[in-house]
């Protein structure tokens, strides 16, 4: 986990990653397109340039069978006048046919038709190729004039434009034989395949680009939405580390907040008897000092907050049940915090809109939650304002707000609000709101953050429906006392 939450956080924060694998994708779609097209147009143009060696190679076989007397067509062919007439009768075949050339077997040069026609010899491979009776072809798009006939110098305008000429070599031989005896060439106007080949390349170039942009289009869509598919998981697997994290720290905490109940109750046990004799000691010495009266408070209310814990450990363990009354659980906790605000030179405000009741053990858990919210309220809030408790109806149960005048919760608080984190007030242990939200989750309710302006915050705790009672099992008015006392 570890390792693959730095490579989904790294993949959904680079906006430029699916993009860039699409245009490459795309790069290569078009090369292969564009170089199957190009192997294509190469192959098809092969064959309509030597379609016309092929077509006149059989021309000439068919002149050779059709002779009145094979022996008289070989003998014929041995001389140079039948070798010519024959391909005299083979240009006529073809129309567009401008000159001819006639070479032995050797490939050197015998005549041409016209004289003006340019004398040359074949090339070694041509030689090969007629030597294996094999027909072939050349065409040239832009042929200049002067290289193939005797011609006066043309402007440099139109001998830098060319014309296009196909040139056909036909091998001769006599009917029956394999040797040959010698090799005609058919130098033909090339623009008719000129055109063709033009057509062909503009057909396939708008096949191409056809089939690029269909193509492409498909596998852009494909790449988008495996993408897109891809930051769902990065997302979901994110939110899923987040949520195995947070539940690692609130087991943490839980674990600590378990170590922190039995280290509680043998602490309690080893305070009880030293807190008796200290208040003994302060109480005899306070008389009219301010120092000792302040001394004797802090002892009171430490001797009232291990009274309280013991009560409510008593509570759990002896079975006791009983319910204490929304109404009852506001008094409790207003006659609990309004010393301390009137100390603070604050004003307590309460409301109490809603009905039901809490069992005792509910009840005390609440009482805790929400003291420990007001604490910080009169802490946050300066002196001359007020801090707010509204219980009231909502519709998953009852929510008891509480509500302050100070300056709102940084950014960087609100972040990670209900964490274990170092306290800024003097004398905190970061462990108030934390230790809230546990025992708000371990009493089965929610707490939460409802507002954080300038003009103040304040939290929610949200009773559902299923804890609170009808009241039928009400308290008496002596474990009343005894819980508003433990809560004093």
């Amino acid at each position: 986990m570890d390792k693959i939450l730095p490579l989904a956080r790294q993949l959904s924060r680079s906006r430029w990653l699916s993009p860039a694998v699409i245009v490459i994708a795309l790069c290569i779609l078009g090369g292969m397109i564009f170089f199957g097209a190009r192997q294509l147009r190469d192959a098809v143009g092969h064959q309509i340039v030597h379609r016309d060696a092929e077509l006149l190679g059989e021309v000439a076989t068919l002149e050779q069978i059709g002779a009145d007397a094979a022996g008289s067509l070989a003998q014929q062919l041995e001389d140079a006048s039948g070798q010519m007439a024959l391909v005299l009768r083979l240009s006529r075949v073809r129309p567009g046919v401008l000159a001819t050339r006639l070479f032995d077997a050797r490939g050197r040069f015998v005549a041409a038709m016209p004289v003006l026609v340019k004398e040359r010899d074949l090339t070694r491979v041509e030689a090969e190729a007629m030597v294996r009776l094999e027909p072939s072809s050349r065409f040239e798009p832009a042929a200049r004039l002067t290289d193939h006939f005797l011609v006066p110098p043309q402007p440099e305008e139109t001998e830098a434009a060319g014309v296009p000429l196909l040139s056909v070599l036909i091998p001769l031989h006599a009917p029956g034989q394999t040797n040959l005896l010698a090799t005609a060439e058919l130098i033909q106007d090339g623009r008719s395949i000129a055109r063709e080949l033009t057509l062909l390349n503009r057909h396939l170039a708008q096949k191409a680009l056809l089939a690029f942009i269909l193509s492409g289009s498909m596998m852009a869509l494909a790449l988008s939405w495996a993408f897109w598919k891809l930051q769902l998981i990065n997302t979901r697997l994110q939110e899923h580390a987040a949520d195995l994290r947070r539940a690692n720290q609130e087991l943490a905490l839980a674990a600590k907040t378990s170590a922190l109940g039995a280290v509680t109750a043998h602490i309690l046990h080893g305070l009880t008897s030293p807190l008796a004799g200290l208040q003994n000691f302060v109480a005899t010495r306070a008389g009219e000092d301010a120092e000792w009266k302040d001394a004797l408070r802090g002892t009171e209310r430490m001797q009232a907050l291990v009274g309280e814990i013991v009560r409510v450990l008593g509570e759990q363990s002896e079975g006791t049940a009983y319910e204490l009354s929304l109404a009852e659980l506001a008094q409790i906790i207003r006659e609990k915090i309004q010393p301390v605000a009137a100390a603070a030179g604050l004003r307590l405000e309460s409301s109490l809109s809603a009905d039901g009741a809490l069992t005792n053990r509910d009840a005390n858990l609440a009482l805790l939650i929400l003291e420990n919210l007001l604490r910080n309220a009169v802490q946050a809030t300066p002196p001359g304002r007020a801090v707010r408790l509204d219980i009231r109806p909502t519709g998953r149960g009852v929510v008891c707000e509480v509500g302050d005048e100070g300056p709102g919760l940084p950014a960087s608080v609100r972040e990670n609000l209900f964490m274990p984190c170092r306290s800024t007030k003097p004398g905190g242990n970061g462990l108030g709101l934390a230790l809230s939200q546990q025992l708000a989750r371990h009493l089965g309710a929610e707490l939460e953050l409802a507002r954080s302006t300038e003009a103040g915050c304040s939290f929610a705790l949200i009773l559902p429906q299923s804890l609170l009672g009808d009241g039928r099992q009400a308290a008496s008015p002596a474990a009343v006392e005894q819980a508003a006392a433990g809560h004093s």
